[in-house]
């Protein structure tokens, strides 16, 4: 499957039980190139994630989570402090991933990452 926004292969989120709460899909969609999450199942088997430098499932899919509500970040409020708090369980700096994929130069997200970091950390306040 290919990412609505750009076109790139999507690549499949494993969505271990501690992070069911997050998704519908056991294995939706993120895009490495715009971070467009779609809830579908995308086929496929898992990878660790290497744009996040992830290794651990139930963090990756925390922090996609978060991505996929920053752009609706008004609106998502529970959606975002239940993959918060799993993220935080799991030892994974949210603020730090998203400053990096900020950073990251094959990312052309969708959306600010930095102007929707900030606001994060002003609803986490």
């Amino acid at each position: 499957m290919r990412c609505p926004r750009c076109a790139t292969p999507l690549e499949p989120i494993a969505v271990p039980p501690a992070a069911e709460p997050l998704f519908a899909s056991p294995t939706p969609g993120g895009c490495p190139a715009c971070l467009t999450v779609v809830e579908d199942a995308v086929a496929g088997d898992p990878v660790p994630d290497a744009l996040l430098a992830r290794d651990d499932p139930v963090a990756v899919a925390a922090v996609w989570s978060v991505i996929r509500d920053l752009p609706q970040l008004a609106l998502s409020h529970d959606r975002i402090d239940t993959a918060l708090a799993v993220a935080e369980e799991a030892g994974v700096d949210v603020f730090l991933a998203l400053e990096r994929l900020a950073a990251e130069p094959t990312v052309d997200a969708h959306f600010d990452i930095d102007r929707r970091r900030r606001q994060l950390a002003a609803f986490v306040d």
